[in-house]
């Protein structure tokens, strides 16, 4: 009537925890999965902002001035980033 066999237990206790352990890090593992682009593009943002503003201090170009052009800046950016760098073409058929 005694089936308790203790190296069994141990081993199914064992099994049982590891698993448990690679569920948990598994699901942290998916859970923290993010593109680094997303840091590469906010960085590089920060940059061009302080290179302008380092500018601005040398005299050499005035903030304000090219703020006045964002739709400029804007449409540059869309060309650069449109779904026809496919047929590498921007808007105007400049790559």
């Amino acid at each position: 009537m005694n089936d308790f066999d203790p190296q069994q237990f141990r081993d199914e206790v064992t099994n049982d925890i590891h698993r448990r352990m690679r569920r948990h890090r598994d699901r942290y593992r998916r859970r923290r999965r993010h593109s680094p682009i997303g840091g590469v593009i906010i960085g590089t943002a920060i940059l061009l902002a302080g290179v302008l503003f380092l500018l601005q201090n040398f005299g050499l170009v005035h903030v304000r001035n090219l703020w006045e052009y964002w739709p400029v800046w804007m449409i540059a950016w869309a060309s650069r980033v449109s779904p026809a760098q496919g047929m590498r073409a921007g808007v105007f058929g400049v790559a």
